[in-house]
């Protein structure tokens, strides 16, 4: 069953039940110090990366982060969209728009930013 007590609200705890009692796998060619602390690592640096976009009552709101992580999503949206609609362009032609054009285009918007914040 996928749906464990009421509304599956013991549902995360079978999932850990299920974890623990999985049988771990190991690739014969793995590290076994590196294959052990990665898990670690990972938390670690997901950790990290939170730890400094300010959270808390004090701190302004995240709207400027919030708006750099939409347009990374929409350029990355762009590449597949580019890359899905003309496919004999490659990855090495679509970077060098990037640089040639788009980079010059964002530089231009935080310049015209900053002489608008300046004015107005």
């Amino acid at each position: 069953p996928n749906r464990v007590g009421p509304y599956g609200l013991l549902q995360p705890l079978a999932d850990v039940l299920k974890l623990l009692s999985k049988e771990s796998y190991k690739p014969e060619a793995a590290v076994p110090v590196l294959w052990a602390i990665a898990p670690a690592l990972v938390i670690l640096s997901a950790t990290a990366t939170l730890a400094i976009i300010p959270f808390g009552i004090h701190t302004p709101a995240l709207v400027g982060v919030l708006v750099m992580l939409a347009k990374i999503v929409l350029l990355i949206c762009f590449f597949i969209w580019v890359r899905a609609t003309l496919p004999r362009l490659r990855y090495d032609q679509l970077m060098s728009l990037c640089w040639k054009v788009l980079l010059p285009l964002a530089t231009l918007n935080v310049l015209v930013t900053a002489v608008l914040v300046v004015v107005l």
